[in-house]
């Protein structure tokens, strides 16, 4: 009941915020534990289905709209697998994860458009591409090479931090292109 309480809070907290950034109004109805808006991006369906007794808020990053959708997406995702939350739900708690820039997005989908998770989810992924990591080929390391004047140890720094955005690779091949990169007598 206390976690039910502190989701209303935040929910509430979240509409009041949005409503401060637009011009138009929203109305707002509680029945039991279930929150209804007028304008809701959900479908009625979802918002219909009543909140879990114990429904916990997914303890992760607020997604401000400049980072990896992909990673945000993936850390929701793991949080409510590992909740065991429908799909309603799942719709329903996403807006809780957030911040205004993406709140902000949220509310322009039209009313009643999001009928399940995965049209939500790439709805989300669609508009936030732009801030997505690209990896890089994992053919681009060979061209990683130690410079004249980097010693070793600031060359294995780059060459990691480099990889670190890369597509899989074998740790073999990351070795034997590591050490092909090293300038003779290393």
């Amino acid at each position: 009941a206390e976690e039910i309480e502190t989701l209303r809070k935040r929910l509430a907290e979240l509409e009041m915020r949005q409503k401060s950034q637009e011009d138009s109004p929203r109305h707002v109805a509680t029945s039991g534990n279930v929150v209804v808006e007028a304008d809701s991006p959900l479908a009625p369906e979802l918002t219909a289905e009543p909140l879990p007794v114990k429904v916990k808020i997914p303890q992760i990053g607020m997604y401000d709209g400049t980072s990896d959708p992909d990673a945000h997406l993936g850390h929701y995702t793991s949080w409510m697998d590992l909740h065991g939350a429908s799909d309603a739900l799942r719709c329903r708690m996403f807006s809780l994860t957030l911040g205004p820039r993406a709140q902000k997005w949220y509310y322009t989908l039209p009313p009643h458009s999001i009928w399940k998770w995965q049209q939500l989810r790439a709805a989300f992924r669609s508009h936030f591409i732009g801030a997505q990591i690209c990896l890089i080929p994992k053919e681009s390391i060979t061209n990683i090479v130690q410079k004249d004047d980097e010693t070793v140890k600031d060359y294995v720094a780059r060459f990691n931090d480099r990889i670190q955005n890369m597509e899989p690779c074998h740790p073999e091949t990351l070795l034997v292109t590591a050490i092909a990169g090293l300038r003779p007598n290393s």
